[in-house]
């Protein structure tokens, strides 16, 4: 296998409310170890593969690291892929003239990079950016600085070969707001 060290699936609010038209952020990070040289030419032959088919990619340095951003269509994707991704219905929309208009999917971008033997995926370059800040000994707050999780982590996920763990004060912050405004919008 190509990855041998751990694995780590984050999601962040960064910047996500309740009044944001888009979701939160989240970051997948494995690492290669000492197969970080397979991991690049991997990487690389995704890139090409990707720009063989015509689809469009971007590249974005961040702390001078290179990052792919790859800009896809949910349709562009295979049935077994699309269930992770928030499905919305079909819409159509009539003319004036009473025809159907066609309406474009909605359009997501996937930034993808290689930190030394470290292999980032996720949809916010802000939240890569703070990784990779930390990772160079920046002084970005880390999750175990959060007295919840540091908590759970100590009692709970010490010996743990896996674990999840959810603030969930936070997206209930989230939430009371969105539901405050609803009732302040249907008031008026």
């Amino acid at each position: 296998p190509l990855f041998g060290g751990q694995i780590t699936f984050a999601v962040f609010r960064d910047g996500w409310n309740s009044e944001s038209k888009s979701g939160p952020a989240w970051l997948l990070i494995a690492d290669a170890g000492d197969k970080k040289d397979k991991l690049k030419e991997t990487l690389n032959r995704v890139r090409g593969k990707w720009s063989e088919s015509g689809r469009n990619i971007r590249t974005l340095r961040i702390r001078d690291i290179d990052f792919s951003i790859l800009t896809f269509a949910t349709n562009d994707l295979p049935d077994g892929v699309k269930q992770f991704f928030p499905q919305t219905a079909e819409v159509q929309e009539l003319g004036a003239d009473g025809q159907v208009k066609s309406v474009k999917p909605s359009i997501n971008e996937i930034l993808v990079g290689q930190a030394n033997s470290l292999l980032l995926v996720g949809s916010s370059a802000r939240s890569i950016e703070k990784v990779l800040n930390r990772l160079d000994g920046g002084s970005v707050p880390a999750l175990a600085g959060v007295a919840a999780f540091h908590s759970c982590q100590l009692s709970l996920f010490r010996d743990s070969p896996a674990y999840a763990w959810l603030n969930a004060k936070a997206l209930l912050d989230i939430w009371g707001k969105s539901q405050s405004s609803k009732v302040s919008e249907s008031a008026d």
